[in-house]
Parts: structure tokens; sequence; C-alpha cells
């Protein structure tokens, strides 16, 4: 049986080529490892990869400014060199803003603020000024993906899809800690046009709230009617209500951990309610609390939820009466109030309607 040592050579590489192409992105100094893998296969393999490295043609993820230097420059294979990658026309390059961003200062936006106190300016100026170290070729039009999720990068690498959704979903992040950055965005954008004198397609990518849909439009509408620049948003919008049980799972999280970490402000309260971890949520509880996410801050949906599972827990409680709210929050209140097993009814009429929630008699 023919192995891929006893293919054609030309064939062999072009088959090496689709390979490491699934590799699509080249980030940091670190070599992938489909190449390093193929590199120790055999004297065979080796001796082709110098024609598919040269081919190759990666996406460069640039995670902060320093990274376009720290590319891997050059590989040298039984004597054959490869590269240098870092001087490679540059076809696609993705920047992520937020990379370096901490979650606490992201929440902690708020409309009272002034333009001076914008939260981690210093994250997009830092881009501003690194935009000249920008490899141009005239004989290439790149493009440039500006990847705005307002979240740091160890969330968005994946495994910490609750986290992420609660922090793209929080009203702070997805309203204002996002308006905020309107002007930056948009100048970093004029100032990548600029560099390439306009010979470049800058696109605006990564994950955002539907609410920030705003944040969006005032990029895109500052461009185009004050610099005749046309850009698009070709991320996706997260949907609360295609969350699934992420936000009310998150929720159960952050209030009842299974494990005492730093994060963990109040250890005795998180063992207090681990009977949350075992509450089985109706579907109806799931989509009613995705709602009352998108229509409230996260923290406050929270809040709500340790309420009314304080009550559950504590043996001398038996009532709880939940602040007035709307029939879309009261409607979630009383869907999982009721699926710990508590008992509910509104009282109060018009803005003032609240929820009395109460343990069943034994």
């Amino acid at each position: 049986m023919a192995t891929l040592t006893d293919l054609p050579r030309e064939l062999r590489q072009k088959i090496l080529l689709a390979a490491v192409q699934q590799e699509d992105q080249l980030v940091g100094s670190t070599w992938p490892q489909t190449i390093t893998t193929l590199l120790r296969v055999c004297k065979t393999l080796r001796r082709d990869m110098p024609w598919v490295l040269n081919t190759w043609s990666p996406q460069r993820w640039l995670q902060r400014p320093s990274d376009l230097t720290t590319l891997p420059t050059s590989l040298t294979i039984d004597g054959v060199a490869c590269g240098p990658f870092a001087s490679k026309p540059l076809h696609t390059l993705r920047i992520s803003i937020f990379h370096d961003a901490l979650p606490a200062n992201i929440r902690k936006a708020d409309w009272a603020m002034s333009r001076a106190e914008v939260l981690h300016p210093e994250l997009i100026d830092a881009w501003n000024a690194f935009v000249p170290q920008l490899p141009v070729d005239e004989s290439v039009r790149p493009t440039v993906l500006l990847d705005v999720t307002p979240a740091p990068g160890w969330m968005c690498a994946g495994g910490h899809v609750c986290e992420l959704n609660a922090l793209l979903l929080d009203d702070r992040t997805a309203r204002i800690f996002m308006s905020w950055q309107v002007d930056g965005i948009a100048d970093l954008v004029l100032r990548i046009h600029r560099h390439y004198a306009g010979n470049v397609d800058v696109k605006l990518t990564g994950a955002l709230a539907v609410k920030s849909s705003q944040f969006v439009a005032g990029v895109v509408h500052r461009l185009l009617w004050n610099n005749g620049i046309r850009i698009h948003f070709v991320g996706e919008y997260v949907d609360p209500a295609r969350a699934g049980l992420g936000m009310i799972r998150h929720a159960v999280q952050r209030l009842a951990p299974k494990k005492k970490t730093a994060e963990v402000e109040d250890w005795a309260r998180a063992l207090r309610l681990a009977p949350l971890r075992r509450v089985e949520w109706s579907k109806k509880s799931i989509k009613l609390f995705d709602r009352a996410c998108d229509g409230a801050s996260v923290e406050a949906v929270t809040d709500d939820l340790r309420e009314v599972a304080e009550l559950m827990v504590d043996e001398q409680r038996t009532r709880v009466e939940m602040p007035p709210s709307g029939n879309a929050h009261r409607a979630m209140v009383h869907s999982v109030a009721q699926d710990m097993g508590l008992l509910t009814a509104s009282e109060g009429e018009g803005e003032n309607r609240y929820v009395v929630i109460t343990k069943k008699s034994l």
C-alpha cells in the first residue's frame, strides 16, 4: 500500500501545504504544532517543508503591538532557509484590540464618566502608535481585521464561554464601555487607512452583544461621513436567546463555585448556596433569564437570583419581597423561584408591582 512518501514530490508537497494551511493564524513567535510535527516525521518530508513554508501565507494575529516584531523570522531545514516570514507580503492581519483588557475595568463603565476617563485608553493608544510599523507592499492590498471583542484574550481563547457571554451581554460592557470606544476605533481605522494610502481593506470583527450594534453604527457613520471610508462588521453578534444555559449557569457558578479561588469574595456564602448547583432549570427559566440579562445588567439579574437562593437555603426565613420590576423581569423571578421549589405571587399595582416569594408549608 502506497504511503505519503511514495507519492510524486510535487503532489506530496501540495498535500503537506494543505495540512499546514489548516494553521491559518501565526501568533507570536511560536511555530504551529502541525509544522513542528511534520518536521519530525522523516527526512523525506523535511526536504519538502522549505517549499511548503515559503508558499504558506498565514493570517498574522497580533495580540499586542510587540507581536509583529516577534514573529518567526526564518527557519533553516537541512541547510535550506525558509522565510523570512516577518518580511513576507502582508495579506491578512488580525489585531486583537482588547487582548490585555481587565474585565473589572470594563465593568466599571458608567455614563457619568467623562471622555478623559474612558477605560483602557492605553490599549488603543498603543495600537495607534504601532501603525507606522505595519509592513507595506504596494503589490498587495492587505486586509486588516480589527477584533473589537470587549474581553481579554484568555476569556476568548475557549473554555470560558459562560464568562465571555456574561461580560459581552453586561449592559455596562455592551452599551457604555463600547460607546466610549467609537472615536478611538474610528481614529485607528483612519490611521491604518492613511498608512496604506487607501490601498487596504479594514474591517471590524470579533464577538459583540446585539446591544453593541450602536457602537458599530457609530464607527461606520463617523468614518463614512467624515472621511468617506466604508467599513463593515464581519464578526458575530451574541444573542442571549442563543446563549442557551450559558447565562444562568454562569450566574450559578459565580454564586456557588465548586472551588475556592482568588475571585471568590465570600467563600462562606458560596458554601451556603451550594444547593443552587443542584437545581434543574426549566427551559422557561433559561429563556427568561437570558432575556432579563439582555434587558438589564447581568450583575443585577444575578443579584436577584442570589436573593431567591438565600431564601431557599435559609431555614429561618420564610418570605422575601423582591424590588418592583417590569413584567419580563417578574416573569423570570417567578420561574426561577418555582424551579427552586418556592411559591410566588405578585402584589402591588403598575410600576410598583413586585414578586413575593414564600416557602411551601410542610
